[in-house]
């Protein structure tokens, strides 16, 4: 039976080098035993591959818990989820899983957990929230079931307790559901039934959350290189997309949507708010379908945006500083606006 963290292996599973590297440093401040990385999902399936799991001891030498972002290339997320679920080669489609996102909506959280996924953390995450799922996920017993439709961890319990009444015609069909009881990987401490519940959890003590939100403080001190490396990322695209028509430069734009969604999720994770805000703008405004060259030269107002936050190193929203960079940069929204009676949303 696993008594700690130290016996938990989890598959880590996220392009960025930055989030890969922060979140690692929680896991293991955290004592988890062994963390394995992959840049994407087809990473991760070679690697699940690799680790058969033993149904009958979790943890015992298979993969504990997945954790992977949604946006990867060439396989995401959700695929990746899809496969580990309802492929015949899955070594365990059971395995609780938590899906990582920078863009957090209704539809993108019910999509996930439609295909099976345990838990939905967006971006910007908190050590709260990464510690909360797998304190959730590691202690606790998963009921599982599977229906014609659908096959995952079993919500229906709050269903079946908030509508008593059958809703059911009188030419349906009864569901076939089966179900299957998976005992948790590490027990809560002094758990002495599976139907008793407790908050006893074998983490996580204060001593150990400051050290990684040190950890976390360590990590940001290089984040502004980090954007610098995007910027020349940006820069590049929007200068390719210069000599082209408009008809041809849809791939360089979808790079730069990319690109500032990452932004938009690092910014948070680092404390880094006016870097989040602008990519934000950044992200919907490339999202428009807009290949104009009134388009280009907003999105090269939002690089100039970027590169004065580095030349002044303004962390936090940076005062009036960062009350005028942003006044600036939704004046140039709006006027594009206006130009070409588009609509850009964005915070």
């Amino acid at each position: 039976m696993i008594k700690s963290f130290e016996d938990i292996r989890i598959l880590l599973v996220e392009d960025s080098d930055q989030v890969r590297g922060l979140i690692t440093s929680i896991l293991r401040c955290l004592g988890i035993g062994d963390v394995l990385k992959a840049r994407d999902g087809g990473e991760a399936i070679e690697v699940l591959k690799t680790y058969p799991q033993n149904h009958s001891k979790p943890g015992s030498c298979g993969i504990d818990l997945i954790i992977s972002d949604w946006l990867m290339s060439p396989v995401d997320g959700i695929s990746l989820l899809r496969w580990v679920r309802q492929h015949q080669a899955s070594p365990n489609p059971f395995i609780p899983f938590i899906m990582i996102s920078g863009i957090c909506d209704v539809e993108k959280i019910t999509r996930a957990r439609d295909l099976g996924g345990n838990g939905f953390i967006s971006k910007p995450f908190s050590v709260d929230a990464v510690t909360g799922h797998l304190q959730r996920l590691l202690t606790n017993e998963n009921t599982f079931v599977k229906t014609d439709n659908f096959f995952g961890p079993d919500r229906r319990k709050k269903a079946r307790e908030a509508y008593t009444i059958d809703r059911r015609g009188p030419l349906d069909k009864p569901e076939q559901v089966k179900k299957y009881r998976i005992l948790s990987v590490m027990p809560k401490k002094n758990q002495k039934t599976s139907n008793e519940s407790s908050d006893e959890y074998p983490i996580v003590n204060p001593q150990i959350m400051r050290e990684i939100r040190k950890e976390l403080a360590k990590q940001t001190q290089g984040f502004l290189d980090v954007v610098l490396k995007y910027i020349h990322l940006l820069e590049s695209d929007c200068k390719s997309s210069e000599s082209l028509e408009e008809s041809k430069r849809k791939p360089f734009f979808e790079r730069l949507n990319s690109t500032s969604h990452e932004l938009r999720g690092l910014g948070g994770i680092f404390d880094y708010p006016l870097v989040a805000i602008v990519a934000q703008s950044l992200h919907d405004l490339t999202s428009i379908h807009d290949l104009s060259d009134d388009c280009l030269g907003l999105i090269k107002d939002h690089i100039n945006s970027f590169k004065a936050i580095l030349r002044l190193k303004i962390n936090g929203m940076g005062g009036n500083i960062g009350r005028e960079l942003i006044d600036a940069l939704d004046a140039a929204n709006q006027r594009f606006i206006h130009r070409n009676d588009q609509k850009i949303i964005y915070n």
